[in-house]
């Protein structure tokens, strides 16, 4: 025999020995424990990414990613606790309610929708700024940095509209295409100001604000000028009811809604509350016309998301918040003890 024939039978030798090897390390590694293969997986580096390395690795994290996903489908943990120190919360005198303090309105919303999630239903009133006093007994309120950038053209709208919410320009940069403007405001101004400035600059406008220091108080700030329509019933709203209406204003709700007496179901166009029938319907007669079978055709009603009806609300009106609804009504939901209560407060003459 000659020598290459040699040796291509010693190379098929050897290589016959190696996949024997081989094969017996496949056959061995998985049946090894844990511990062995995590030991080799030390040593043998290169090792782990192998397939018989591998499996038992795969096997230890399944294991903790199970114990991951029980502890998270525990009951969420309820939000007040005594760690939370930027929050305070207090009882009020009469026992009807309690009082949170925070540092906005995102911070105090972020609590209610916590709150709601867990299944309680409440009800919220509109929030106030924390006055301070100076040294000498001066009123003292929290004042706030206001930037905006909007196109040129809605650049008069947007200093309208901080004029009449307290608001004082303390700088103004015209680029051609773009106009930076900055504001000093109360921190009462603020609240419900993104809305109007994303009307008035038709969504193309930038808004943010932040805690500048505590200014002297600033008198009274215009409020909500237009009034609400109310419901007077406990019913189901009717489209032909909506229809009339929403010729008065904008609506809150749609056909079908559950409303109640004392609930806010839109929005008037002029000054002032207004009591409505949200259930009144067609009457029937005996005769036909050509128009009779013309349905309605309802715009659709605005929705609040919670800090939008936080922003929203007047002093006499709440914030229902339940795990499925958020809604809008008066603290007396009866409308002859609204009557009266404007009576007292001198709002209104006897």
């Amino acid at each position: 025999m000659s020598g290459g024939g040699i040796a291509g039978i010693l190379m098929i030798f050897l290589l016959v020995i190696v996949l024997f090897i081989a094969a017996s390390c496949v056959k061995i590694v998985p049946q090894a424990s844990a511990y062995v293969v995590e030991s080799l997986g030390k040593y043998k580096g290169t090792w782990a990414t192998g397939l018989h390395f591998k499996v038992p690795f795969i096997e230890r994290v399944a294991i903790r990613v199970n114990l991951k996903e029980q502890v998270v489908d525990f009951p969420p943990q309820p939000v007040i606790t005594k760690d939370n120190v930027t929050m305070k919360i207090e009882e009020l005198e009469d026992k009807s309610g309690v009082e949170v303090s925070g540092r906005g309105i995102l911070h105090l919303s972020v609590l209610m929708e916590s709150m709601r999630r867990e299944g309680f239903e409440f009800q919220v009133g509109r929030p106030r700024v924390l006055f301070k006093k100076d040294e000498n007994g001066n009123k003292m309120e929290p004042v706030e940095q206001a930037v905006v950038e909007c196109p040129d053209e809605y650049s008069g709208k947007v200093v309208e509209v901080f004029g009449t919410s307290g608001g004082i320009m303390t700088s103004m940069d015209t680029s051609g295409i773009v106009t930076h403007l900055e504001f000093k405001i109360p921190t009462r101004g603020i609240m419900g100001l993104k809305n109007r400035i994303m009307n008035v600059t038709h969504g193309e406008g930038v808004f943010y604000h932040t805690f500048l220091e505590y200014g002297p108080y600033a008198g009274e700030i215009g409020n909500r000028q237009n009034g609400a329509m109310i419901s007077m019933t406990t019913e189901k709203a009717v489209a032909y009811a909506l229809g009339t209406l929403q010729e008065r204003g904008q609506l809150f709700v749609e056909p079908g809604t559950e409303c109640y007496e004392g609930m806010i179901v839109g929005e008037r166009s002029k000054a002032g509350d207004m009591v409505v029938n949200i259930a009144r319907t067609k009457n029937l007669g005996n005769q036909r016309s050509s128009t009779s079978d013309i349905s309605v055709q309802l715009v659709p009603p605005r929705t609040f998301s919670l800090e939008e009806a936080l922003e929203y609300i007047a002093d006499d009106e709440l914030v229902e918040i339940t795990p499925k609804n958020i809604r809008l009504r008066k603290r007396l939901l009866n409308a002859t003890d609204r009557k009266k209560a404007a009576v007292r407060a001198g709002q209104v003459n006897k």
